[in-house]
């Protein structure tokens, strides 16, 4: 039920909110000098290449749901946690940092990254 009410929502927003865009846009044109094809152009193409984008997007994510299925938990990564990607040590301790509400990650002179939990 509540996915049929965020499609209605997302209608109605595109509903308004694209000629909304197109009537500010048309506002901007006459105000101005005549408007030229370019001008009149750019909110069409704009609305064009967001939808196009979007509806990839939208059947990405649905392909990738099919192929695994819904998300049942964060996936872990492995401890101990001794260095980043990029081979820089880590300075913390893992059973504080991860009961922190806030963690600040600063970097060493040495390159290094220390954590420390702010309270």
């Amino acid at each position: 039920m509540r996915g049929m009410r965020d499609r209605i929502g997302i209608v109605i927003g595109a509903l308004v909110g694209w000629p909304g865009l197109a009537w500010c846009w048309w506002v901007v044109a006459r105000d101005g000098d005549a408007p030229t094809r370019e001008m009149l152009a750019v909110p069409v193409v704009m609305a064009a290449v967001t939808v196009v984008v979007t509806t990839w997007w939208v059947r990405h994510n649905q392909a990738i749901y099919r192929r695994k299925g819904e998300r049942r938990a964060v996936p872990v990564a492995p401890s101990p946690y001794l260095a980043d990607r990029r081979g820089r040590r880590l300075h913390f301790d893992p059973t504080v940092v991860r009961s922190a509400r806030e963690v600040v990650v600063d970097v060493a002179e040495d390159g290094a990254k220390l954590y420390r939990v702010v309270s």
